[in-house]
């Protein structure tokens, strides 16, 4: 029923006249959230794709939808993918047996109504973070903070790629559970990162001017003349607000 492209494609994506990069960059983000439940209904709609029933542009809305509703009920709602396993693989053979845009919508808008609304998900929002030694000290941890950042920069840079990074905390980590908030956190190259120790914040803006990241280059520009207003729970729930309504696109409730 599938070919191997179609599942090499979602394990390793990479643009190419069959897949755009919108599409390449959430199926990588899928990879990344070990989202594998998720991929009967990726490989039903590249086949539906494949026999032109679904058009390339509709396909990356769809596949970029799919995305940013995993993020936020996954990586931000902490729900289990095992919850939606009923729900994909009868969408799944739904639109394998019988395509009909119909049926499409059908699914979309199941996977609509699960999306958190902005009170819930700014709350939940909240709790992102990293720590080296105190609270959210863990992996999944770390690894949900990588996703946002990443996400975060991408977002700023425009670029689908943005290469390595360290997690640096603007407030010292070791001081307060509270700086371990993804509010306190900035993506940095590893070099810079070294270079910032047990620098006072306002002695680390002249390091954090050297950094190619746009995320940081903002924050510069925004605290550098003032870094004394810098204030983790507001640049916690800006953050929030941003990614709601502007980078996952989540419907307003």
């Amino acid at each position: 029923m599938y070919g191997d492209g179609s599942y090499s494609q979602i394990l390793n994506p990479k643009a190419d006249s069959e897949l755009g990069d919108m599409a390449c960059l959430a199926l990588s983000k899928f990879r990344k959230m070990r989202n594998e439940q998720i991929r009967p209904i990726l490989l039903t709609l590249m086949h539906q794709k494949s026999l032109e029933n679904i058009s390339n542009s509709e396909f990356d809305d769809i596949i970029v939808f799919i995305m940013r509703f995993l993020f936020s009920y996954v990586i931000i709602g902490r729900e289990r993918t095992n919850n939606l396993q009923d729900t994909i693989y009868r969408h799944a053979s739904i639109l394998e047996k019988d395509f009909t845009k119909d049926n499409l919508n059908k699914f979309l808008e199941n996977l609509k109504s699960k999306i958190p609304n902005k009170e819930w998900f700014n709350s939940l929002f909240q709790n992102v973070g990293y720590s080296r030694n105190g609270l959210n000290n863990d992996r999944k941890q770390k690894e949900t903070a990588q996703i946002v950042l990443e996400l975060h920069e991408q977002y700023l840079s425009k670029l689908n790629e943005i290469g390595d990074f360290t997690i640096e905390h603007i407030l010292p980590d070791s001081e307060s559970d509270n700086n371990s908030r993804i509010g306190n956190l900035l993506p940095l190259e590893e070099g810079l990162n070294k270079q910032c120790g047990d620098k006072t914040l306002a002695e680390k803006m002249a390091i954090y001017e050297k950094s190619r990241f746009q995320v940081v280059q903002c924050f510069v520009k925004r605290y550098k003349d003032a870094p004394k207003t810098f204030d983790i729970k507001k640049r916690t729930e800006h953050m929030a607000t941003l990614f709601y309504k502007e980078i996952l696109k989540l419907p307003m409730a």
